[in-house]
Order: structure tokens, then sequence, then C-alpha cells
């Protein structure tokens, strides 16, 4: 739920830039900046409130071994549900059955919470088998002997804040993972909103074809990546190390492929004035002729607004144009060109999405993981505050950081930008081997701070002290002072 908040943000704000148009850039601004800071702000609570403290109150219902098979599927759903997002809309954005309309959605939205609310809160604090799971697993957490670690009434109170936010802070192999989970998500959300316009200009397809191919690519990568990795965590019994081991692995695989960013079509030729003395204020509208050659607009071609034909589709041909019928037979009929590109459908297209396919599925691979890692390599009674402070790192730091310095780059390959009254606007066309480039250092960058820190996680990692048979000593029992719980006095032929 807490995801199609925020695609509900998104479209929200897509909607008042298109309202506004290309000329209101100012007034767009001072209404999208706010929605977007919100969007940001409300991001680490409401995504860490639902789905992970579903995750601890159903983890400690289950042994170790059984855990990875909730969080695969969860996270499969949640790729899939938030990739779905909303339905598409019939309108126009200068509708005015737009205005007035906004508070349906939080109206629907709210009721199915209230609703989900009344079957969730019967449901006792913890399931009945909490506590006898709980006291025979085995702790994995991170110098778990330490005395600082023992505390299990830590949290109690909100005094304990500063206390145990310090614990987390302090212990090594939480903290490098987080920083493992900031980079994931720095990559995942920068190349997530910006790869339908990299296969739009790569490829030269239309905005509507890109779209679906970035979304088939992100849906089917991450949905099979989180269901792979928590099956390998599954059959390979991982425990903190096999996790870590385990992201180290394809972190290596996903900078490996992440060079299939270089792929692309050959960039057909495109006509146009692009000299600094030229002050056209033309929009850039490119259109495509009979003879393969793209022009910058209908007025590079020399299309007449007589010669404007447009459809029912709103897909506009133009005809008479006196460029393209001066490079044909002069006894030809008059060349009729289309609105957008050239059609330039190669075999790298295909290459690309199957090679990046692999990328996104081992991007999505490690997050089962590193969940796992993060429950684990934590005292018992810190297990909900360290997925929080988590996620917030990670929404703030990654979420938020991440698409940032992948726009910055997008801006670095810019060719030609769309100027008015001398101030900058959006790009028209980028430099597409400087794009490609800028991508994948950023990416094996990303990656490969990622791969280190889960490196020196395995490094540092100290699991409690094991007994003569090697194995990791058992949590304590209630009459050691561990977990005291009545239900674990019973004789155990009642389990």
């Amino acid at each position: 739920m807490p995801h199609r908040g925020i695609r509900t943000r998104r479209v929200v704000i897509d909607d008042v830039i298109d309202l506004l148009g290309e000329d209101d850039d100012e007034e767009a601004a001072e209404i999208v900046i706010p929605l977007r800071s919100s969007n940001c702000s409300s991001v680490p609570v409401s995504a860490t409130t639902v789905l992970e403290d579903y995750l601890i109150y159903t983890g400690d219902d289950v042994p170790l071994r059984l855990a990875h098979r909730d969080q695969q599927y969860l996270d499969s759903y949640k790729s899939i549900d938030e990739a779905i997002g909303l339905a598409s809309v019939n309108i126009s954005p200068t509708d005015p059955r737009w205005v007035g309309a906004w508070w349906i959605g939080f109206l629907v939205s709210g009721s199915l919470f209230i609703t989900s609310f009344l079957f969730i809160s019967p449901y006792p604090r913890e399931l009945p088998s909490a506590s006898i799971v709980r006291a025979t697993r085995v702790s994995q957490a991170h110098n778990n002997d330490s005395p600082k670690s023992q505390s299990h009434k830590l949290g109690s109170t909100y005094r304990d804040f500063p206390r145990a936010l310090m614990l987390l802070l302090k212990n090594p192999v939480n903290m490098l993972v987080t920083v493992g989970g900031v980079c994931e998500g720095m990559s995942t959300s920068g190349i997530a909103t910006f790869l339908p316009k990299l296969i739009q200009n790569q490829f030269a397809l239309t905005a509507t074809l890109a779209a679906l191919i970035s979304g088939g690519l992100a849906v089917c990568g991450a949905a099979l990546g989180m269901f792979l990795g928590g099956l390998a965590a599954k059959l390979g019994k991982f425990e903190i190390k096999g996790n870590l081991i385990f992201c180290i692995v394809v972190n290596i695989v996903s900078i490996g492929f992440s060079f299939s960013l270089m792929a692309k079509c050959p960039s057909p030729p495109l006509a146009g004035v692009f000299d600094g003395y030229s002050n056209s204020q033309q929009s850039y509208e490119p259109i495509c002729s009979p003879d393969g050659v793209g022009y910058f607009s209908p007025c590079h071609a020399g299309c007449p607004k007589s010669g404007i034909v447009e459809d029912d589709d709103g897909v506009k041909t133009y005809s008479n144009c006196s460029c393209i019928l001066n490079e044909r037979d002069s006894w030809s009929e008059p060349a009729v060109a289309e609105t957008g590109f050239c059609n330039t459908v190669c075999v790298e297209l295909y290459i690309f999405c199957v090679v990046f396919l692999i990328v996104v599925m081992t991007t999505f691979m490690q997050s089962v993981p590193g969940i796992n890692i993060s429950l684990r390599c934590v005292p018992e009674s810190q297990r909900s505050f360290a997925m929080g402070v988590k996620w917030v790192f990670i929404r703030f730091l990654g979420t938020v950081l991440g698409p940032a310095v992948y726009g910055y780059l997008f801006d670095d390959a810019c060719l030609i930008w769309q100027e008015s009254c001398g101030e900058r606007g959006s790009c028209w066309i980028y430099d597409g081997d400087t794009l490609a480039w800028n991508l994948i250092a950023i990416s094996v960058a990303v990656k490969f701070v990622g791969c280190v820190s889960f490196a020196l996680s395995l490094f540092i990692y100290k699991p409690p002290h094991t007994g003569e048979s090697g194995e990791l000593a058992p949590q304590p029992s209630p009459s050691e002072g561990g977990y005291a719980n009545p239900a674990l006095d019973e004789d155990d032929s009642k389990l």
C-alpha cells in the first residue's frame, strides 16, 4: 500500500507539469518541489511501518530456515504491485474534470487501510509460538557476547532511544550492510527513473514503447531476482556469513553485466540547424522522411502549415515539405513525413533487454539475504529498530540521492538544450556514447562500493562464542535470565 501512495504522488506531479505547460516552468517548480519534498520525507515512515513490521511479526513465529520464504514472496509481490500502479486515464491534461477530484484516491486508500486494520487488530502482540521459536533460535548477532548487547529490555521506554541508536551505529556489520543497501537503493532508483529515457535515446524508440520495455524489464527482473535470492538463501540454509558471500557474488556478476549499457542502435541521420547563430525558438518536434532522414522539426524540413494532417489518434503527417522534396526526383509525388523518430530497431535492442534483465535480477537477488543479515546481526531486542534505521538511510541516501546523481550525469551528456528567453529548459538530444559511459561509471562505482561493504562485513563479523562441537550457542532459557514467558515452562510434550 505505501508504494501505491508513492506512485500516486508521481502521477500528480507529472499532471501538474502537463497542466501548466512548458512555458510555466517557475510556477510548476513552486508546486512540484513541495510535492516531491513531502514524497521524500514520507517514504521512510510509510515504507517501514507496515511491510517491515510484518517481517518482524511473522519472523518470530517461524524457524530461521523458513524465514526466507515469506520475504521472497513479499518482496516479489511488492515489485509487481508497485510496477502495476494506477490505471491509465483517458482524459487530456487540460480536461476540467481534473479539478477538485484529487481527494478521491486518498479517500479510497484510506478506507482500505481502515478495513485492513479491522482484520489485523484482533491479532495478539506476538503469535503463540513466537516465544518458543525465539528461545530455541541460535543467536547470530555480531559480538553478541558483549555485555552491552545482552540488554533484552532495551527499547521498553523512549529514554532508551539514544542508547539503542548508538548501539546500532557502533555495530560495524549492521552499518556496513546498511551501506550496501544504500548502494542498492541508489542504483535501482537512479536507473529506474531514467531507464525509459535511456532506451528512447539509445534505440530511437517512441516514449510509449520505451516505457513499456523498461517497465517489463523492471517488473520481471525485480520479481525474479527477489524470488531467486530468497530461494537460494533457503536452499543454501545461509547464516550471516553465507548471506554476505552470496551478496558479494551477485554484486560482482551485476558489475560485469552493467556494461550492457553500452548497447545502442546506430544513430539515424538528423538534418537541421545546430549552429550557435541559430536563434530559432522552434520546439523539438522530430519527424522522419521516407528516405530515413530525421529532421529536428517540421520547420527545418520546410513543411508548411497547410500540409499538416492530423488523424483521430493525434498522429501528424506533413506533406509538401520543400527540403524533403528537393532530395527526391522532381517528377515524383511530394514526400510525406511522419511525426517521431525514424525506425531504427536493431539486434542490439534485444541483446540489451536480455543482458539488462540479468543486471536487474542480480541487483534484486541480494534483497532477501540483505534483510536476513540486518535482522540477525543485531540483538533480538533491536531487530525492528535496526530495520527502521536501515530503511531511513536507504530512502534518504539511496532513493532520494540516486535519481539526483543519475539526472546530473544525464544532463552532462546533453547536446542540445531547450532555451527560452535565455533560460535553459529540458534536454532535446543526448550524446549516446557519453551517456552510456556516464551510466556505466556510476553504476559500476556504486555496485563496487556495495561489494566492498559486504566484504568488510564478512571480514569484521564476529559470531557468538562456539562450543566444543563448533556450533553456535543457543539463546538463554527463561530460567537463566533470558526471555521470561510462561509458555516455555510447560512440558515439551504438549508442544
